[in-house]
């Protein structure tokens, strides 16, 4: 997925109230540090004719990890509050 979709996806999912992605620089250090702590890594970079290079990350097995416990949490949590 690349950043341009990322902030989409963040946006339609309501979770921009969390993570502050109003400047794509904001989410780009983001990126910098899940890259930094293996959480995603480069899968591709895209080049389209006179378009800048787009760069598509994926998910490492530690972060779906991570990804799936956030996941339960969050689960668990709204089944409590009823």
């Amino acid at each position: 997925m690349h950043v341009y979709r990322m902030q989409q996806l963040i946006r339609q999912r309501g979770k921009d109230e969390v993570v502050n992605i109003t400047q794509r620089n904001s989410l780009y250090q983001i990126i910098a540090r899940l890259e930094r702590d293996g959480l995603i890594v480069v899968r591709a970079t895209e080049t389209e004719r006179n378009r800048p290079e787009r760069v598509v990350y994926e998910l490492t097995n530690a972060g779906r990890g991570i990804t799936l416990e956030s996941s339960s949490r969050t689960a668990r949590a709204r089944r409590t509050q009823g």
